[in-house]
């Protein structure tokens, strides 16, 4: 990155950040005490880092005057020697962010080799493994009206979300003869100081350096050094382009170089290079194979020892990529904990009683109020107890984790031993009828475990999809076995309301807001490492706000007040604060989208706001265009192009205002955007997308981005939400008409989303119709293999089963039973997963009618019996059609 862009004088620029009140300060804090509530809980594990707890302040007036940047930098490096851990299983795709520093004009030639050449070989490389590189070349695109601090974010962000997603960032440095803009200490906004650890005389560039490798001692850098050799071909007047003039300049170089390659004996390359041509002010340089072999050879060999090969074959499975997802929101919200010491000791008192007093313990309470961050305290602190069984679901945690059926399934699967995991009911009615005998075994197992009590946490239990009955619990049993504890959390509204009236008798606790003394604790600890405070009456007016009880809004507001530079007017400021948290955050965004990006920054949160399950960042380079997106209320000024894609650096600037609202990416995470907080959401939703035209558009233009998407799990999750959004019926029929469509959707994890599309898309019958129509179209010529449309014919056929379209399922299923009966004989494996379903539906039929009365539930024995004889022998060789003997045996055949 080379020196800032803005064209403000310096007078200006410094009212201008101090005006700003820097939204992205505003709530950086507010990401590490959002939906939390005075006992820290912190995530262990994480490597310590000296120069990220050092106060900067401190430090500086500890230093002499006499000593320079240079003296002072190694005192701030990490203490232990870096360990990168080998991810050894993939858990879906994975990213890689590649940042690339440098000084700009003299390394036009290397950056334009970089970019033409080694990086499309380095991502084609990566996509093999299934990893999504990045690379984050800043040269152009920040807008000319950014300040320094705006532009100074977009560059050290960027090294934030590298270290985030793998730990250590993959950092390329390309040094020469120039050491790069210098500010002055005026010049560089306070919390880029006290964040980033600048010390006067450090160069742009240097400040790059420490932050993405050197006080890390980062495994994963590479110094890339050119040789002074090229110079001598260089004229006269372009050599101050490549060389520093300055004595100061040119003698902090020389230490910084010395000082790379001490501690990074390894990851040090110097390079030759040619003069080819001379430009309008400045050179072509060449012979650069060299150059981007190293770049090359270091990455693959950096990037494999972390995602090895070997991880390739262990590809996890669903359940263990849903129990990681969940573990990451879990350690995410649990880092900090304030002011909720009697709500934890309330928990203790119910999980530890001899006799639960109740059989279920409810969380209540506000939005905001810290009810997520006090669950996963709870499940992170009693993970810790040998003697329990701890088995928790956030719901909203990950894309899947809303529906019933994921809910249950998931715990089924905490549960119960691995050999009883593939008798997990297919159906969510089945499944729901289940829960009291899945309950009951799982605190059998428990105990053959060692664990004297199964502990089960569900949170936020008002943000289930709801499909009619989820809300109203009644899949909650209405008795809990010995041994057993449920501890859930809600907001008032229905769930609550159906708790109070179910036979459970859950007993409440509210997270009430926090106490005026809590408040001031809070505001005190926020404010100290900036050797900050408010007098009393400033206190006063602050914790005195009507939501300031409220975890999530007192952080917000005192980031705002802590980066108002107008001391003289700060009780005004206090007093100017909207009483209520969704005023705050109306605030906020409104700034934000003012300050980063405008039109682009409000597409971008639209975009997010509107997709089904938030976005991966590639898919908003893509959907974003070039020029700043001005949606009207027809919307038709969204750009169709998705083959273009937003320069780095223009998103650079955007992700700056961008990242304070979103969910922190875990370990397990494929760089997913999303919102952190539904009152984000329900803010979006009231400035920009209140407009049934406008969130229409929105829909549209994603619907066609997806329609487009090769990936077949993303296209699932969102294309046909965005048909039925935009009240495309028939476009969402022929989009879950697919063949590959239709075989993603309907598995376990998904088939309940498919059913629910075909009550939105006609209705059952409507579908029934469509498949037989779906199916003579593959038979008849799409489908060459007989093997495949077996088992096309099968799944369809199940599929009609479980919508209860029986008459059209007879059809389907007799025509494959039949044709697999001459082709393979009565006993053939082959016959098995038809003859479950078609057993599966004969079940089912006879349950409509009156048992052993109704000549339609004699039709039904009557059909049983003629194929138990069959269905018995295929049990022989495929166990699942164990399922059809139990339902003939229900029947009441011999």
């Amino acid at each position: 990155m080379g020196s800032g862009s803005s064209k403000k004088t310096k007078k200006e620029e410094k009212s201008v950040l101090q005006e700003k009140a820097s939204t992205v300060s505003v709530i950086m804090a507010a990401n590490m005490l959002r939906d939390s509530g005075n006992n820290m809980f912190r995530e262990e594990g994480a490597q310590y880092r000296k120069w990220e707890s050092t106060n900067i302040e401190i430090f500086m007036q500890k230093m002499s005057l006499s000593q320079h940047w240079y003296d002072c930098i190694d005192y701030l490096c990490a203490d232990k020697v870096p360990v990168v851990k080998p991810r050894t299983k993939q858990k879906g795709w994975r990213i890689v962010r590649l940042f690339i520093s440098s000084t700009f004009k003299d390394m036009n030639s290397e950056r334009e080799h970089l970019v033409k050449v080694v990086i499309p070989q380095l991502r084609q490389w990566c996509q093999d493994r299934k990893i999504r590189l990045i690379e984050c070349d800043l040269r152009w695109g920040i807008p000319e009206g950014a300040d320094t601090r705006d532009t100074l974010l977009t560059c050290l962000s960027e090294i934030d979300r590298g270290r985030q997603e793998n730990e250590y960032v993959y950092f390329l440095n390309m040094l020469s003869e120039r050491y790069g803009f210098v500010l002055t200490a005026e010049e560089v906004p306070d919390d880029i100081k006290t964040k980033y650890k600048w010390l006067p005389g450090m160069s742009i560039t240097a400040l790059e350096i420490m932050t993405g490798a050197y006080w890390d001692n980062n495994p994963h850098a590479l110094f890339m050094i050119r040789k002074p050799d090229f110079l001598q071909d260089v004229d006269e007047d372009m050599k101050p382009v490549y060389i520093e003039t300055e004595s100061s300049a040119i003698e902090s170089l020389r230490i910084l170089k010395e000082k790379i390659k001490h501690r990074f004996p390894g990851q040090v390359s110097e390079y030759e290079c040619k003069v080819i041509s001379h430009g309008d002010k400045q050179i072509i340089l060449g012979s650069l194979d060299q150059f981007g072999e190293v770049v090359i050879n270091h990455f693959r060999k950096q990037i494999s020892e972390q995602y090895p090969d070997l991880s390739l074959e262990k590809e996890a499975s669903d359940t263990e990529i849903r129990k990681a997802q969940q573990e990451d929101f879990m350690l995410q919200r649990s880092q900090i904990l304030l002011g909720r010491e009697n709500e934890i000791e309330q928990v203790e008192s119910y999980i530890m009683s001899v006799t639960a007093s109740a059989n279920v313990l409810a969380m209540v309470g506000f939005p905001g109020a810290g009810k997520s961050a006090l669950m996963a305290c709870c499940v992170k602190k009693w993970l810790e107890y040998p003697n329990l069984k701890i088995v928790y679901h956030f719901v909203g945690a990950t894309p899947d984790s809303t529906s019933l059926y994921s809910i249950l399934s998931h715990i089924y699967k905490e549960c119960l031993p691995e050999d009883q995991q593939d008798s997990i009911p297919l159906d969510v009615d089945e499944l729901i009828r289940f829960v009291p005998t899945m309950f009951q075994q799982a605190v059998k197992q428990a105990r053959t475990q060692g664990c004297e009590l199964l502990v089960l946490f569900i949170d936020a239990l008002n943000q289930i999809d709801d499909d009619g009955s989820s809300h109203k619990l009644n899949w909650l049993p209405r008795e809990l076995p010995e041994g057993m504890r449920v501890i859930v959390s809600t907001l008032e509204g229905e769930c609550l309301k159906a708790l109070r009236d179910h036979a459970v008798k859950a007993k409440e606790i509210y997270v009430n807001p926090l106490n005026e003394k809590i408040r001031e604790s809070i505001a005190q600890q926020i404010f100290l490492p900036y050797n900050k405070r408010l007098d009393d009456k400033q206190m006063k007016l602050l914790i005195g706000k009507g939501d300031s009880g409220n975890p999530l809004y007192l952080s917000i507001a005192c980031e705002e007040l802590r980066v108002f530079g107008e001391f003289r007017n700060l009780t005004k400021k206090i007093t100017s604060l909207p009483d209520d948290l969704l005023g705050l955050l109306k605030l906020v965004i409104e700034r934000t989208t003012k300050e980063y990006g405008g039109d682009s920054m409000k597409a971008s949160l639209c975009l997010i706001e509107t997709s089904r399950f938030g976005l991966d960042e590639e898919e908003l380079l893509h959907l974003l265009p070039s020029k700043p997106v001005s949606c009207d209320q027809s919307g038709e000024d969204f750009t169709e192009d998705f083959k273009e894609r937003l320069p780095m650096a223009v998103w650079g600037f955007l992700y700056v205002g961008l990242r304070p609202f979103l969910r922190p990416s875990g370990s397990s995470a494929e760089g997913r955007l999303d919102f952190y907080h539904r009152s984000i959401s329900k803010v979006i939703r009231q400035l920009y997308l209140s407009d049934e035209k406008v969130r229409a558009a929105y829909h549209l233009h994603l619907m066609k981005f997806f329609s487009t998407c090769s990936d077949i799990r993303r296209k699932a999750e969102e294309l046909p939400y965005h048909y039925l959004q935009i009240e495309d019926q028939e476009g969402l029929q022929k989009c879950l008409l697919t063949r590959e469509m239709f075989e993603f959707l309907y598995t376990e994890k998904n088939k309940q989303i498919l059913m629910r599309y075909w009550q939105a898309a006609g209705g059952y019958q409507v579908a029934a119709s469509k498949y037989q129509a779906f199916l003579k179209d593959h038979l008849s010529g799409k489908l060459q293999d007989d093997k495949e449309r077996e088992l096309l014919e099968t799944k369809v056929g199940w599929f009609l089963v479980d919508i209860g379209e029986y008459d059209t399922a007879d059809e389907v299923l007799g025509s494959v039973i039949k044709k697999l009966k001459t082709k393979y004989g009565k006993e053939a494996v082959e016959l098995a997963d038809p003859l479950h379903a078609m057993m599966t539906l004969i079940f089912r039929k006879a349950l409509k009618f009156v048992y052993g009365t109704d000549p339609g539930y004699e039709e039904c024995r009557n059909r049983a019996s003629d194929l138990v004889d069959i269905t018995v022998k295929a049990k022989k060789v495929f166990s699942r059609a164990e399922g059809a003997s139990r339902q003939v045996q229900s029947l009441g055949l011999s």
